[in-house]
């Protein structure tokens, strides 16, 4: 079987918001420790749980890309107030959080 990739779909938290409604909603983030560098805010439970199970289903085909902030505020997607963004972080991670605006990235593939 011969995967070639075709293309690429971004998905990010508002695209999310906007199809499933405020089940997606909530007051979790997803961070890299111990970067202390934040990627998802505002998320439920439930967002995180459809997330990580799709990711290890299949990690291939879900992957996490940077995005350009503009992107997620276009969107709608939560984003976190008073808090920088992470640009070039140092290599023991910054003292105090930062947010990289982020998305999932969906491959996909033609099996042949």
């Amino acid at each position: 079987m011969d995967k070639t990739n075709l293309a690429d779909e971004i998905v990010t938290h508002g695209d999310l918001i906007s199809r499933l409604g405020d089940r997606v909603v909530g007051d979790c983030e997803v961070s890299i420790q111990p970067m202390n560098i934040v990627i998802f805010t505002g998320a439920s439970q439930e967002f995180f749980d459809a997330a990580k199970q799709l990711k290890n289903e299949n990690p291939k085909r879900v992957t996490i890309r940077p995005i350009e902030l503009l992107c997620l505020l276009i969107d709608g997607c939560p984003i976190p107030h008073k808090m920088p963004l992470a640009k070039r972080p140092p290599k023991d991670g910054y003292k105090k959080p930062h947010f990289a605006p982020t998305c999932f990235n969906l491959v996909k593939v033609k099996e042949t």
